[in-house]
């Protein structure tokens, strides 16, 4: 096999592997231990995006954390894989983030995949494969009897024609965990953890997943959230739900 080293535009380095019979390979690369902790991994996940959009796999690289300071939007893809073996960490810094979402005229998903045949798949570790959201202080700063702050994002859109998420993990997301759209898409062994440390701070809008896409099949999930576990919405058709366990303050399956 040929390794390559590339820089892509956005001045991250990507490894990618590949040869004239294997799938291109884009492995992310993390700067958050050398940094402390402090650095954004974001440009390296979109120049990963970018680099194996058609055909290839992106890896997260098992037990390692990566710091997702800035949403990522990948459009276009087709025949992906999307090995989800480290932990992501979303910015704690609340205010910041407020700031961004409020400037911008658009809903904005924190990861937004869009294409066909894109499958996405955790880790089997119960330790790795987690998306930290730091949603606590969300919640604390939810006026009484309100439904939410402001300028809070939601976290994964999957629009897609053809595809599957096994063994996503979501801890103490902001909002909404996953909406999905598109058609033929098989979701299984996933987890939502929205329990709040605190019982005054309700975590409000913390919908597992959102269907508005046909045929979509949902087996072996875990919810404990504060809204829909499994939402029916605008657009769906042919949708199946089996086999899952549903808690905390949930709505149930709406």
């Amino acid at each position: 096999m040929i390794s390559l080293l590339l820089t892509i535009g956005l001045g991250a380095s990507v490894v990618v592997a590949q040869n004239s019979t294997t799938p291109k390979t884009c492995t992310v690369p993390s700067k958050y231990k050398s940094s402390n902790g402090t650095a954004d991994d974001s440009p390296a996940i979109a120049s990963a995006f970018a680099e194996c959009k058609s055909g290839g796999n992106i890896i997260f690289e098992e037990g390692v954390d990566y710091n997702v300071f800035k949403p990522i939007l990948a459009e276009g893809l087709t025949d992906v894989s999307i090995s989800m073996n480290g932990n992501l960490h979303l910015p704690q810094d609340m205010e910041s983030t407020r700031a961004l979402i409020l400037a911008s005229s658009a809903t904005i998903w924190w990861f937004d995949f869009k294409g066909s045949n894109i499958h996405y798949t955790g880790s089997e570790s119960i330790n790795n494969g987690w998306i930290n959201s730091y949603g606590q202080q969300w919640w604390d700063a939810n006026p009484s009897n309100g439904t939410g702050i402001t300028g809070r994002p939601h976290l994964m859109m999957f629009n897609v024609q053809g595809g599957s998420i096994k063994r996503l993990k979501s801890r103490k997301p902001i909002a909404w965990n996953v909406q999905i759209r598109g058609s033929d898409i098989d979701i299984s062994d996933s987890i939502v953890d929205a329990v709040s440390d605190k019982w005054e701070s309700f975590p409000f809008n913390t919908d597992g997943f959102d269907i508005g896409a046909s045929n979509v099949k949902i087996t072996n999930l875990v919810a404990y959230n504060g809204d829909d576990a499994v939402a029916v919405n605008d657009g769906a058709h042919n949708l199946y739900v089996s086999d899952s366990t549903i808690g905390y303050q949930t709505h149930g399956m709406c």
